[in-house]
């Protein structure tokens, strides 16, 4: 839908579609001017998943990301998430538009953005950034110098506002719920806890939400694959433009969505199902292929539909969890646009009983009006909006990261801008920030006080360390690709000679808590020991090595080259530093030798 321009379109001349509308207008005789103008390779299905970092939905992600690279290549975007600032700037243009001459320059605009439970406060931020952009883009509730009026609600509030309004005599402060929103795709259980029955309110999420790639789009295509190997030797059918896809886009899915998905029932066994198809001749073959009609049986839709189980049982062991947490779940409520259909509402009254005894105690199943689990969240956020009483603050926040270069060369130069700076010293205590949430340990060369480029970090819980793990991967970091991973603890080896390289990378036992006391010293004397060996005048630079090896022969090549001498330690061989000269025909190699006591050589 194009709204553009403003001053040519009425009204009364906009049409907004949305859902099944977009699918039904891509495949019918309705969408032939669309497909003519757009590439239904660029279409972008469940652009949501662009924000949701769980480990659901893979499949569908990696082809969503396949969509966005091939838009940014043929540059219609520059980043994935401007889907979401095209998408919010025709839903407003549409609106501003839709208000007609009851719209001015100063009326106010409250937008309302639902977001699903799983986003994290990031993923919101870059929605609700979008959405600023999409705003001001449009003119739409701001200029760019007036505030936005934006109120976030998480799907699963909205949703219950909607679903329990009329049962909320019925409810209890405190008590629990399952809460099974069935989209036209995916499939999201969550349970909550109930902080307040008037107005409604949700107190906390009890466990994780859980969710699968089920839903009435997906009902949609086994319908489709079933319809055509049913056809696949009507071969006569075809006919020039004619295939076998398009007759069934045409003739055959309007009437499955319309009127067979929606009326199925569970234990209607003897039903069938016909399917107008216009030239199907009998077949000797196929009972159900007759003149004019394709015929279903009960148990052909009942195979599209068994997904309805997998719903059941992902219900039912949701509210098992929650009891064995200390919950006791008393109601599950069955939302989104599958949970109209009378199959899945049929098949989970008839197992309410079962579930019943599992739990122990009494159970209601509750489902939106008629043919409004589709709108459920929009009409639960703007109730949720209209009374905002008594709701979960949520108080935007920015992180700010300082970036402190301290260097590790004396000769490192500056320039004099720099060096004539005021001295400052910050006296913030950040011992609680670190020290009682992760401990950190960084190797340093003993001989060049470098850093091999890693360092280890304790992190209280798992959890904390796998969001770590998925953060930082892959980030660049002063020109460099990080990498984070979990460190293996390395086996047990027998102790080697003098003459044999031993190099403990972690602590054989576990960290112990320093006293802040105790830190400064514990730093300082870390430092004496390295550079001990330089001010006492024991430490000897060796140049223009051969390549060594590894590093066991190159340590005894060099106790060998000062034998007779007490060598305490060996450095690994280095390259050409700053002050290293490349000589021809190699690299110019040297490396340390720290001896016992002060000698001449």
């Amino acid at each position: 839908m194009n709204a553009r321009p403003f001053g040519q379109v009425k009204s009364r001349d906009i049409r907004m579609r949305f859902g099944n509308e977009v699918h039904r207008m891509a495949e019918d005789d309705e969408g032939v001017d669309v497909r003519k103008i757009y590439d239904s390779a660029d279409r972008v299905i469940m652009m949501k998943l662009l924000l949701d970092k769980t480990e659901y939905a893979q499949g569908p992600k990696e082809r969503l990301q396949e969509t966005l690279e091939s838009i940014k290549a043929k540059g219609h975007i520059n980043e994935d998430e401007d889907v979401f600032f095209h998408f919010f700037r025709e839903i407003f243009r549409a609106s501003k538009i839709r208000l007609g001459s009851a719209f001015g320059e100063h009326s106010s605009v409250e937008v309302t953005l639902c977001v699903p439970v799983c986003y994290s406060p990031s993923a919101v931020a870059v929605l609700s950034s979008q959405m600023v952009r999409a705003m001001y883009d449009v003119r739409f509730g701001t200029d760019g110098q007036s505030p936005y009026n934006i109120f976030v609600v998480h799907e699963a509030e909205a949703q219950a506002v909607q679903a329990l309004a009329e049962s909320l005599n019925e409810l209890d402060r405190g008590e629990a719920f399952v809460l099974a929103d069935c989209g036209r795709e995916t499939l999201e259980i969550g349970i909550y806890s109930i902080a307040l029955t008037e107005p409604l309110r949700l107190s906390s999420e009890v466990n994780e939400a859980m969710g699968a790639m089920i839903g009435a789009g997906d009902l949609n295509d086994k319908f489709r694959s079933l319809v055509k190997s049913i056809l696949r030797k009507e071969l006569y059918l075809e006919n020039g433009d004619v295939s076998t896809d398009s007759i069934i886009s045409a003739e055959v899915m309007f009437k499955f969505e319309n009127h067979t998905k929606p009326s199925f029932q569970y234990n209607a066994t003897k039903e069938t199902y016909p399917l107008r198809i216009r030239g199907l001749r009998e077949s000797r073959s196929d009972e159900r292929i007759q003149d004019l009609f394709l015929v279903l049986t009960y148990q052909d839709i009942w195979n599209i539909f068994r997904p309805t189980v997998k719903i059941g049982n992902m219900i039912e062991d949701t509210a098992v969890n929650a009891k064995d947490t200390g919950y006791t779940v008393s109601k599950i409520v069955v939302v989104g646009g599958f949970g109209d259909s009378p199959c899945l509402q049929a098949y989970l009254l008839e197992q309410k009983g079962r579930v019943e005894r599992r739990l122990g105690s009494p159970l209601k199943l509750r489902f939106s009006q008629r043919n409004m689990s589709a709108t459920g969240v929009a009409t639960g956020a703007i109730l949720r909006t209209i009374n905002k009483a008594n709701g979960p603050s949520r108080i935007p926040c920015q992180s700010i990261g300082i970036l402190r270069h301290i260097p590790c060369d004396q000769t490192e130069e500056y320039s004099a801008e720099v060096l004539s700076q005021k001295k400052t010293r910050d006296t913030y205590d950040v011992t609680d920030y670190i020290l009682l949430r992760v401990n950190i340990d960084i190797s340093v060369d003993k001989f060049t006080l470098h850093n091999p480029s890693y360092c280890l970090v304790d992190l209280a819980p798992n959890e904390e360390a796998r969001k770590t793990i998925e953060i930082l991967s892959g980030i660049d970091f002063q020109r460099r690709s990080l990498k984070v991973k979990p460190c293996v603890h390395k086996r047990s080896r027998p102790e080697y000679s003098q003459f044999q390289m031993f190099n403990n990378r972690w602590r054989s036992s576990p960290p112990q808590p320093l006293e802040a006391s105790n830190i400064e010293s514990s730093k300082l004397a870390a430092i004496n020991n390295v550079l001990a060996p330089t001010r006492e005048k024991r430490r000897v630079h060796v140049g223009n090595l051969p390549k060594p090896l590894d590093y066991d022969t190159s340590n005894l090549e060099i106790r060998d080259l000062f034998r007779g001498f007490y060598v305490e330690s060996v450095s690994t061989f280095l390259g050409p530093g700053r002050d290293m000269v490349l000589k021809a025909g190699g690299i110019y190699l040297s490396t340390f030798a720290v001896l016992k006591k002060p000698q001449r050589l």
